[in-house]
């Protein structure tokens, strides 16, 4: 005899759980009794506003992130610069307070330093009052009567 017949024969197949007779044929009835009576009401008509939301919340949100690219592009985008006049280029440089346009690379590309772009300005102006003209920009009244040499 194999060990599983001696087992069955030892403790038997019965399991020792039991479902009373018509058991499933009342569960349903008796399930159904003690529900609650559930009142079903009409579904309420979608108005025109409820289908048409969801668009009108994607075009502000493209809206909005249209506005905040062009707010950066005016913030980022500088000014025209003109190249046959080199100081109105140092001029906006200096009122930046930055290096945007890269001059450094601007004055040793062109083969010149920091002493010739000097001289240069030097050479061109002779009074602060030329370079306000040149540079549109207002010194205070003590630096007017400034020779540059």
């Amino acid at each position: 005899m194999k060990f599983e017949e001696r087992l069955k024969n030892r403790t038997g197949t019965d399991s020792g759980f039991s479902v009373p007779d018509g058991y499933f044929e009342r569960l349903t009835v008796e399930m159904e009794a003690r529900l609650p009576e559930i009142s079903i009401k009409p579904p309420t008509p979608v108005s025109r506003w409820h289908r048409v939301r969801p668009y009108v919340y994607l075009a502000a949100m493209f809206a909005g992130i249209w506005c905040m690219m062009k707010m950066f592009h005016t913030m980022t985008s500088s000014q025209s610069l003109d190249i046959d006049n080199p100081p109105a280029l140092v001029a906006q440089a200096i009122d930046s307070h930055s290096d945007p346009l890269n001059l450094d690379s601007y004055m040793f590309s062109s083969g010149g330093s920091d002493y010739e772009v000097e001289q240069e300005v030097v050479e061109q102006y002779s009074e602060i009052s030329d370079l306000v003209e040149d540079f549109d920009y207002t010194f205070e009244p003590e630096y007017n009567a400034i020779k540059v040499e």
